[in-house]
């Protein structure tokens, strides 16, 4: 007789809410233009809200700035993480406000000695993800702890708390984490957030399109969910024309965004980001992919852009709890006998 472990009734207790609709956005980003593609944002949580009611909006990695850009892009476009003073944030937070949504966006971030950030240096900026809730609260600001190639040549990594951020989403009583596009092939980073019991991971990705980066998206995505219980929102960016055109470094994103179940199933999919009308017609789950020309009400893409996506599912805490139950994981674990 296998061992089944009962829900507990933190997880239970919420089950009378409906459940939490995530929707994650697929767009390619102005290179350089917090200003620009915060709007941008904006326009896409109003979309998602009004014709997909989500309630958790989430972008991809450096959205407001780009990520194909030259690293000092980056530094001349971070923004501290106070919408009181950047502009850019300000945009993303009265959008999650209007909306009555959660709203999570991936930026460069410069941190303030004005308000006794330690890290604060005159040469130091974050690959950061803001979350801001319906309220307009700066609710989780993280900043990515393991930087990916030339990112360290202008990134400081964040800290040892960085991996201790985890915050609860009401009514739904989430409790949710972030990491950011890398982080994600370190098991033991997701593993440390499932313990402390988070049960949503956002996940701003800028993954690009190759033989050996497929495998994340396609399969170590779908695992990570399964063996830590934990529903997954894996935004990816797109390629900007510019980005894309660049002599000395090209950059194409592979896309594929996606919701994933707490049980490892992959409830929704984007597509490829290179041919999104061939790719409508596959069985991927719940995906506005049409259009991207101000049709229907969608936003309109910039001239020569590919075209924006939205994939969106619902999930529950509930749900981890059933696959937590069938797949006992965390209970026999076996700490003492694994060695570091």
């Amino acid at each position: 007789m296998s061992w089944r472990r009962p829900m507990a009734a933190s997880e239970a207790k919420h089950d009378d809410v409906a459940p939490l609709r995530v929707a994650v956005v697929q767009a390619a980003a102005l290179p350089g233009d917090n200003a620009g593609n915060a709007a941008r944002a904006a326009a896409w949580v109003r979309h998602a809200r009004r014709a997909h009611e989500a309630t958790l909006i989430v972008f991809a990695e450096l959205f407001l700035c780009g990520y194909d850009v030259p690293a000092e892009a980056w530094r001349r476009e971070a923004l501290v993480a106070d919408a009181e003073v950047s502009a850019p944030l300000a945009t993303v937070r009265d959008a999650a406000v209007e909306a009555g949504a959660y709203v999570g966006v991936g930026y460069s971030e410069r941190p303030s000695a004005e308000s006794g950030d330690e890290a604060a240096a005159p040469t130091t900026i974050f690959n950061s993800f803001a979350l801001f809730a319906p309220t307009g609260e700066l609710v989780l600001n993280y900043r990515k702890t393991h930087l990916f190639g030339d990112e360290a040549k202008a990134f400081t990594p964040g800290g040892d708390g960085e991996l201790k951020k985890v915050v609860t989403l009401e009514p739904w009583g989430l409790r949710t984490g972030a990491l950011i596009c890398f982080d994600l092939e370190f098991p033991e980073v997701v593993r440390s957030l499932a313990l402390q019991g988070a049960r949503l991971l956002l996940l701003p990705t800028a993954i690009v399109d190759c033989r050996e980066s497929l495998v994340v998206p396609m399969h170590v995505l779908p695992a990570r969910a399964s063996e830590n219980h934990m529903h997954i929102a894996y935004a990816n960016l797109l390629s900007s024309p510019e980005g894309a055109a660049n002599p000395e470094a090209p950059l194409s994103f592979c896309g594929r965004s996606a919701v994933v179940a707490a049980n490892g199933v992959v409830l929704a999919r984007a597509s490829p980001g290179d041919d999104a009308e061939a790719w409508a017609g596959a069985a991927r789950g719940s995906c506005d992919c049409d259009g991207g020309d101000g049709g229907d009400g969608r936003p309109a893409d910039p001239e020569g852009y590919p075209r924006t996506e939205v994939v969106w599912a619902e999930v529950r805490p509930s749900d981890c709890a059933a696959h937590r139950a069938r797949n006992p994981y965390f209970e026999l674990r076996r700490p003492a006998a694994y060695t570091t």
